[in-house]
């Protein structure tokens, strides 16, 4: 028997693509800090599903900024469709699956790098779409 909540989109895999750290070695504060960074995402739609790509810029940078460090992280996410499906529909389940990933991998690899381990704040899927769609309408 099928359930009746399974959703059409289904999360195959992620892989990282890429992963950039930079210790600012200058930095020297003990102050807290307001977490600067920036989301960007790509997708494509191919027969029965997408890929997914997202990445996070962190303390860009850093040493003219007077930041801790800077980093990059860049992920992709395959996710297979059921039936006939608009790929875009889904685009934000698909952010809203990956950015946690990034999250944990910022984490983790600061705490690794033995400075204060970073995490992400949570973010708003759908703001943020409507936001990355209005600076693209400029």
């Amino acid at each position: 028997m099928e359930s009746k909540i399974k959703g059409k989109i289904s999360f195959e895999e992620y892989r990282v693509l890429e992963i950039n750290y930079k210790l600012n070695t200058e930095f020297d504060s003990e102050e807290s800090l307001m977490i600067s960074f920036e989301l960007g995402h790509d997708f494509q739609i191919f027969e029965n599903g997408m890929t997914v790509q997202m990445g996070v810029n962190i303390f860009e940078d850093s040493e003219e900024n007077k930041y801790p460090f800077e980093m990059n992280v860049n992920l992709e996410g395959l996710f297979s469709f059921e039936g006939d499906v608009d790929g875009e529909k889904f685009l934000a389940n698909a952010l809203a699956i990956l950015y946690p990933y990034i999250r944990a991998i910022v984490s983790s690899y600061t705490s690794l790098a033995n400075i204060p381990p970073l995490t992400l704040p949570t973010i708003n899927v759908q703001q943020y779409l409507r936001d990355a769609e209005n600076i693209k309408s400029k």
